[in-house]
């Protein structure tokens, strides 16, 4: 009897969260967290994706921000599983660690024009947008309870909100900078400046590591300006790097 053919050695399971909607205005975010693909597995990580949009009823993802270093990030942006998603590489900080003020303001300039440009096409769901860094326990969600915050979400009911849908989110060095975040609801848009932030060039792709995101425009120093806060006592990089 002939022996049975071993399982494909792509096949791999990943922990995608269920879709994550801060209460973000005029148009909702819809946000997925996961751990990173490879070349190898990248067609079951879109597979994957797919069906945690499609069981949660939310729009295709259509954008994927990408924090983690290329070493750590083995998949070429321009694959043909990506074909339908636009890859952002502007935002990388370290593994356990928290993002610069200049970061946080691409990623928030970023979220922004997404929603602007939904809101002025009548959508009132912006697509999906995935965000992974390696393990998908510490940056991503990182950056995603941020989106919660500047929604009007109070910090810790953030952590809550993600932990519920990533199980061991977040090290000691992340919840104490979100603990000390102060949010200025830059999330919540009036309709009179949707135009000027969909015409805004993506943020998320020039921000790059802990350079500066660059002087840009008057939206981009609102955003900075509105980031300043008096230094938190904990490091920029956790000690032994909590994975993600």
């Amino acid at each position: 009897m002939a022996a049975p053919s071993p399982p494909p050695a792509t096949t791999r399971a990943y922990r995608v969260s269920n879709v994550l909607a801060p209460p973000t205005r005029p148009a909702s975010l819809r946000l997925l967290l996961s751990d990173a693909p490879d070349a190898a597995t990248l067609d079951d990580w879109v597979v994957a994706v797919n069906r945690a949009t499609a069981a949660a009823n939310a729009p295709p993802v259509r954008h994927l921000v990408r924090l983690c270093a290329a070493d750590d990030a083995s998949y070429d942006a321009q694959a043909p599983a990506l074909a339908d998603i636009e890859v952002h590489d502007g935002i990388k900080f370290a593994d356990g660690g928290t993002p610069s003020k200049d970061q946080v303001a691409a990623w928030l300039a970023f979220l922004r024009k997404v929603m602007a440009e939904s809101a002025r096409n009548g959508e009132t769901v912006a697509p999906t947008i995935a965000v992974h860094c390696v393990s998908g326990i510490g940056r991503a969600p990182l950056l995603v309870a941020l989106a919660y915050v500047e929604s009007g979400v109070d910090p810790l009911e953030a952590i809550a909100a993600v932990r519920a849908q990533r199980r061991g989110a977040f090290n000691t060095t992340q919840v104490r900078f979100l603990a000390d975040y102060k949010g200025r609801k830059a999330l919540l848009l009036k309709d009179k400046d949707l135009d000027r932030i969909a015409a805004e060039p993506d943020a998320a792709d020039r921000a790059g590591g802990e350079k500066s995101a660059g002087p840009g425009s008057k939206m981009r120093q609102w955003l900075k300006g509105a980031l300043r806060r008096k230094p938190s006592k904990t490091s920029v990089a956790s000690k032994g790097g909590e994975g993600g």
